[in-house]
Parts: C-alpha cells; structure tokens; sequence
C-alpha cells in the first residue's frame, strides 16, 4: 500500500510539473519546435540534470544496474523517427498526452488511443536486423 501511494504521488508530481511547465499545451510545443520558444528548454535541461544527478546518486549507492549496450537497429531508428515526427507534427509526446486526458482535452484521447493502436501493432514487425554492429 505504501509503496502504491508513493507511486501515486510521484505520478501527481510528475503530471503537475508536465502542466506548470507548459508541456501539455500542443502550441507551445510547436512554438519550441519552431525556436520560437525557449522555455522548454530550460525545462529540458533541467528534467536532464536532475535524472544524471538522482542516477549518479543511485549508482553510487548500487540500487540501480546498468542496462546492458545493444548495437542500434532498423526497429530502434524507425521508432525513433516515428515518435519525433509524431511529437513535431501533434505537438505532444505520451507523458503530457496521457496528462492531457485528465484535463479533457479531447485530442489527447485521440493521441493516447492512436499511441497504443500503434503500439500492439509492433508486435507485428519483422525481427530487428542489424544496421550497425557499433555499441553505442
């Protein structure tokens, strides 16, 4: 149960964060795509900072193992074109999305519904081939 509120919690501070810092509104994410907004950034580089020193924190203390390195791909490129072609052209990725339909915001449903139509499609993909042997 402790455990399960906490997760809770984390999750409304998470969600509440999205919000406050502008990442559930679609045009102000255009608008950084666009460099025509530098907020999001700041944002970012925050998010980034605080994950590398709560990591480094966590390695330190052992309580997190190293994810083992794989070569990329063709699954992991296209992937990744996808979701950056999709967050460019929606103006949102899965997290505010998800966050987004607890405001009622009608295009999130759309975007979460068609996140996960096109998640189960992946199980039907060919196998990963190779692009490159070089580890990342």
């Amino acid at each position: 149960m402790r455990k399960s509120l906490l997760s809770l919690a984390l999750g409304a501070l998470f969600g509440a964060g999205l919000v406050l810092s502008g990442m559930t509104d679609p045009n102000k994410i255009r608008a950084f795509l666009h460099f025509e907004d530098a907020t999001l950034a700041v944002v970012m580089a925050s998010a980034v900072g605080t994950c590398a020193l709560l990591y480094a924190v966590a390695r330190r203390r052992g309580s997190v193992a190293l994810a083992e390195k794989k070569p990329l791909d063709r699954r992991v490129l296209v992937g990744a074109a996808v979701f950056g072609v999709g967050w460019g052209l929606v103006g949102a990725c899965p997290g505010p999305a998800i966050v987004s339909i607890g405001a009622g915001a009608g295009w999130a449903i759309v975007f979460v519904v068609g996140m996960i139509a096109g998640a189960r499609l992946e199980a039907f993909a060919p196998a990963p081939s190779r692009v490159s042997t070089r580890r990342i």
